[in-house]
C-alpha cells in the first residue's frame, strides 16, 4: 500500500509540472476579439528563474493602467495579405508618435508581424530647432517589414530555441528653414536581430480576485533577447551628422534589450510579459488576469467612450475629457509606459459629461495612459496621451 500511494504521489506531482507544447492548433488566436491588460507596478518584483518545472509566483503585482484594445480579423485585405488580424497604437520617433494599425499574420510555422498602416501627421520642431515653422511629417503610407521573427514558433517547447531578423522602415518628411530642407524624404531604417529560447516551463500564478487566490496555469516561459540598429537616410543618402544630433540620434546606432514572456494554450496572447535592464531588474511589467479566469462581474473592464482633447498636447495644458455618460466619485488616474502611477486627480464633471484634468509641468515628454475609474476603482477607459 505503501508502494502504491508514493507511485500516485509521484504521478500527480509529475503531472502538475508536465510541460506543455504550443502548435497551431492551441496557441492560434482568434482573429478578432477584444484584448484587455493590466500594465503592473514593478515594485518588488525580481526576473523569473529558468529551467524545467517551475512555479513563478507574481500574484503580488499591483495594478496599473488598463488597456482595452480591439483586434480586428483583416484576413480578406489586399494590401498587407499575410496579415489576419489587426490592432491599433502608435509608431515613434523619437518624442514624436503616429497613431498606427499594425498587422500580424499567422500559419502553419508561427506568429509573426507582418507591416503597419501609419496615418499622415504633422509635428511643429520649435522645441528642437526653435522655429514654428519646421515640420516634422509622418507619411501616411503601409509599410510591409522586411524578413521575418516568429513572435511564437509552432510547434514549440522546452528547450527549444529559434531566432530570425526583420526590417522596418519609417517615412518622414522634414522641413527646417536653417538646413535649406523643404519636406525633404527621410528614411528611418531599423532593424531587428532576436534570439527566443524556450527557457523554462511550470505554473503560473498571478493577481488574486479579491480573497481568492489565482489558480495556477501552465505556461512555457520564452526568454527574448533582442538588438536593434538605426540607420537614418536623407533623400537617399546618410543623413548628416549634425542634423542627427539635433534629434539625438546618430547613424548605427545600437540598443539591445531583453524581455521574458510566458505564454499558455488556447489563450489569445501573452499572459504575463516582463522586461528587464542589463542587470536584470524589472522595468516593465504586463499581464492579462483572465487567463486564470479571474476577471469576475466586478473586475471585468466595462467599456465606455472617452475622448481626450488636446492629443497630443503639452506639460502645461489642461486636457478636457468627454465622456458619453456621466461618472461622479471617480478619479482620473495617468501612468507612464512603465505602469507609475504620476498624476490623479477626482472626476468632477464640470458640465455632466466633461472633465477637466491638469497636468504636472515637471512630466517628461513621451505616451502616457490616462484612465478613468469609477467609485469602486474599477477601470471604465483608457487612452493613449502623447506629451510632446
Amino acid at each position: 500500500m505503501v508502494t502504491r500511494l508514493l507511485a500516485l504521489f509521484t504521478f500527480f506531482a509529475a503531472a502538475a509540472n508536465a510541460q506543455i507544447t504550443l502548435t497551431a492548433d492551441n496557441a492560434t488566436p482568434p482573429r478578432g476579439y477584444t484584448d484587455s491588460l493590466y500594465l503592473g507596478s514593478t515594485a518588488g518584483l525580481s526576473a523569473p528563474t529558468t529551467g524545467p518545472a517551475q512555479v513563478w509566483d507574481y500574484s503580488g503585482i499591483e495594478d496599473g493602467a488598463l488597456r482595452v484594445v480591439d483586434v480586428l480579423d483583416v484576413s480578406e485585405n489586399t494590401f498587407l495579405p499575410a496579415a489576419s488580424s489587426t490592432s491599433p497604437g502608435s509608431l515613434r520617433f523619437q518624442v514624436f508618435a503616429a497613431e498606427s494599425d499594425f498587422y500580424d499574420g499567422v500559419d502553419a510555422d508561427g506568429l509573426f508581424d507582418v507591416g503597419r498602416v501609419v496615418t499622415d501627421t504633422a509635428f511643429p520642431l520649435t522645441a528642437i530647432t526653435g522655429n514654428p515653422n519646421d515640420i516634422l511629417r509622418f507619411i501616411g503610407d503601409t509599410v510591409a517589414y522586411e524578413g521575418r521573427i516568429n513572435t511564437l514558433q509552432f510547434p514549440m517547447s522546452y528547450p527549444d530555441t529559434y531566432g530570425g531578423t526583420r526590417i522596418e522602415r519609417t517615412n518622414l518628411l522634414l522641413s527646417v528653414a536653417a538646413f535649406g530642407f523643404d519636406e525633404v524624404p527621410v528614411q528611418a531604417r531599423r532593424e531587428f536581430s532576436e534570439s527566443r529560447t524556450v527557457a523554462g516551463y511550470g505554473q503560473l500564478l498571478l493577481p488574486p480576485e479579491g480573497q481568492h487566490p489565482s489558480t495556477p496555469i501552465d505556461v512555457l516561459l520564452l526568454q527574448v533577447e533582442r538588438t536593434a540598429v538605426d540607420s537614418f537616410f536623407l533623400a537617399g543618402s546618410p543623413g548628416p551628422a549634425p542634423l542627427l544630433a539635433a534629434f539625438g540620434i546618430s547613424q548605427g546606432m545600437t540598443a539591445s534589450d531583453q524581455f521574458y514572456v510566458f505564454y499558455t494554450t488556447n489563450f489569445r496572447a501573452p499572459v504575463l510579459v516582463i522586461d528587464v535592464d542589463g542587470a536584470d531588474n524589472v522595468v516593465d511589467v504586463t499581464y492579462r488576469p483572465d487567463a486564470a479566469g479571474l476577471v469576475s462581474g466586478t473586475r471585468a473592464p466595462r467599456r465606455a467612450e472617452m475622448t481626450v482633447y488636446p492629443n497630443p498636447c503639452q506639460a502645461d495644458q489642461p486636457l478636457v475629457i468627454t465622456m458619453e455618460t456621466p461618472v461622479e466619485g471617480g478619479a482620473l488616474r495617468l501612468f507612464d509606459q512603465q505602469g507609475r502611477l504620476v498624476a490623479s486627480a477626482p472626476a468632477m464633471a464640470g458640465g455632466g459629461k466633461r472633465y477637466e484634468f491638469a497636468l504636472p509641468n515637471q512630466l517628461a515628454a513621451g505616451l502616457y495612459w490616462l484612465q478613468l475609474n469609477d467609485q469602486q476603482g474599477h477601470p471604465l477607459s483608457v487612452r493613449q496621451l502623447v506629451l510632446q
